[in-house]
């Protein structure tokens, strides 16, 4: 639209931005409250959030950045494939990562929102589905070796049409989904999410005019532009580069890979330029980034250095360039290449690289990276004993990982992943045993999993898992296996992930698992999983001796971690325990001395 005309009131606008939130909060609860599978209606894997009349993302609420940062290409493939053909009541579906999308495990669906004839917005929502018809049961196959090996991809589908669902495409996915059933209450949960914003879009416009909120949408989109530029120039000119050992997976890629990038900062121009073209050739299995992950891996991983308060939008991200390769791990995958796992593994690695690099550009901006989304978010499969044997498919977020310490802030506990930016949650205990036949026996933090620093990261957690008169199948993913959450500024590394099973009843381990393959587990053994811990930032030497012993009280910190990492003596007799500040201050001097001398 023109931008001749004369500026919203600023209350207007303040009120318009504040409904818009509510109504994506609205798209959220409906999915939340009528989804089946408990990877969306207990722990959230999904995005809700609106886009304006010409695809450009402008505003979210309490989203997964990994999602929002791709929902862009993905509606923008489907209005590049259908043009002008789009009317009222029409849904699309994109699960196609070489058109835009993430994997093909994010169904991302876009409703367009017309008022008196014109469109003024697109409703929006990405869901995590649990099965897209792989030839193994997941939705991320880490083994595919092409697209073929992933499941059904639908590139720019029209699904529903007039409010209604299109019946054909709707048969071809029930007969080549597994848990058919369940797809269709989450395929009715998505599209009623939409049609809720649809109508409360609506009525915005019946109130304040379709021109308003258009209008609405491009000073929006202004405003992110004006803030990003404020915050750039208050960065220093220069180009930064890094190289980064990601994790090693046998027997595919036993090495590991190198991933270098170099990042520069215009201040003047308000650039941000990665150049990922040194990045390693892509893999022939499911590891490789998509396009539109490779951008939102290094957007997610730059933001948390700026002000919290810019808007997560286009007039913001617009300040981003990107070099990539096609053919690279991380850049334009060339076709058929699998991206299954694109939303985690080596996205999480190349955000935490943006991490460490940005404490190169002003220290003190630097964050410890967070934990990894290992192999506790495995698929699970299995058959149900209550339900005639039906098959069920599953992922939980029990054991998360813990986040990395900030200057002035220790980790947040719970993060699970970069790309989740902490808005997944931890799975009901009751909730998931009535919803697949599993006992979980354990849930906790994993005492001295946090990397140590002034500022500590957050623990990892653990569970202890048994499948009930079955035998279940693990589908592992996950990194940090042996990739440990790096430190910043003198913080130590957090701990690795691990897995294995074991006897039930001696808690025996009898066999270790990978991180990434198919494992499985029998009816009289538990899955145990360690999530690991974040990075921390600064000299542990330097931490409040009082926050160590609330730590050693809390079992995050064992007694032995805060003498040997801390320095820190405690006296273990009192019931709150007591620092010792004689002690604490000559063993600090010590082990000072002692790093002088190495």
């Amino acid at each position: 639209m023109k931008d001749d005309r004369e500026k919203l009131d600023p209350i207007i606008f303040a009120v318009i931005k504040a409904r818009m939130d509510g109504i994506i909060q609205q798209m959220a609860e409906v999915i939340l409250r009528t989804s089946r599978n408990p990877i969306l209606n207990l722990c959230k894997d999904f995005t809700c959030s609106i886009l304006t009349y010409d695809a450009k993302l402008f505003t979210m609420v309490n989203s997964l950045p990994i999602h929002l940062l791709i929902l862009g290409s993905s509606l923008g493939h489907i209005v590049e494939t259908y043009g002008d053909d789009v009317h009222p009541g029409d849904c699309f579906v994109n699960n196609d990562p070489h058109h835009g999308n993430s994997h093909i495990g994010d169904f991302s669906m876009f409703a367009p929102v017309f008022h008196k004839g014109q469109l003024v917005c697109w409703a929006a929502s990405l869901c995590h589905l649990i099965d897209v018809g792989a030839p193994i049961e997941t939705s991320m196959n880490p083994l595919a070796k092409d697209v073929y090996e992933e499941g059904i991809h639908f590139s720019a589908i029209r699904i529903c049409k007039d409010h209604k669902e299109v019946p054909e495409i709707t048969r071809i996915i029930r007969t080549n989904f597994r848990y058919p059933d369940q797809w269709h209450g989450d395929f009715l949960a998505q599209v009623g999410s939409l049609w809720k914003g649809e109508e409360e879009i609506i009525k915005l416009c019946e109130k304040h005019g379709g021109n308003v909120i258009k209008q609405f949408q491009d000073e929006y989109l202004d405003y992110g532009d004006r803030r990003m530029k404020e915050e750039l120039k208050k960065l220093p000119r220069g180009t930064w580069s890094i190289e980064y050992e990601s994790e090693k997976v046998e027997p595919q890629c036993p090495e590991g890979l190198t991933l270098k990038m170099k990042m520069s900062i215009d201040p003047d121009e308000a650039t941000v330029t990665f150049d990922l073209t040194d990045m390693p050739d892509q893999l022939e299995w499911g590891l490789n980034l998509s396009e539109a992950c490779a951008r939102g891996a290094c957007i997610q991983g730059f933001l948390p250095s700026l002000d919290p308060s810019l808007p997560k939008n286009d007039g913001v991200f617009r300040h981003f360039d990107f070099h990539l390769r096609e053919g690279a791990v991380v850049g334009i995958p060339r076709f058929p290449a699998s991206t299954a796992t694109a939303t985690g593994n080596i996205a999480e690695e190349v955000a935490q690289m943006v991490f460490y690099l940005f404490e190169q550009v002003m220290p003190g901006r630097g964050h410890g990276a967070h934990g990894s989304e290992g192999a506790t978010v495995a698929s699970l499969a299995g058959t149900d004993f209550r339900r005639d044997g039906i098959p069920y498919g599953s992922t939980h977020f029990f054991a998360a990982s813990g986040g990395g310490a900030s200057k002035g802030c220790d980790g947040w506990v719970n993060q699970f992943c970069v790309g989740d930016g902490g808005n997944l949650t931890v799975s009901s205990v009751e909730l998931v045993e009535l919803a697949v036949p599993q006992i979980i026996w354990e849930v906790r933090i994993v005492t001295d999993s946090a990397g140590a620093g002034k500022w500590r990261a957050a623990p990892g957690t653990y569970h202890r898992i048994q499948p009930r008169r079955h035998t279940m199948t693990i589908i592992a993913f996950g990194i940090g296996h042996t990739d440990r959450p790096l430190g910043v500024a003198g913080g130590k590394p957090g701990t690795l992930v691990d897995h294995w099973a074991e006897e039930h009843e001696t808690q025996k381990k009898v066999r270790k698992f990978r991180n990434i393959g198919i494992f499985e587990v029998k009816e009289d053994e538990d899955w145990v999983c360690y999530a690991n811990g974040g990075g921390g930032y600064g000299d542990p030497l330097e931490r409040d001796p009082e926050l160590v012993r609330d730590d050693a009280r809390n079992s995050i910190v064992s007694v032995e971690a805060a003498r040997d990492e801390y320095g820190v003596v405690l006296d273990t007799g009192p019931e709150l325990y007591k620092v010792d500040s004689a002690a604490t201050e000559k063993l600090r001097a010590q082990l000072r001395e002692e790093r002088r001398t190495e």
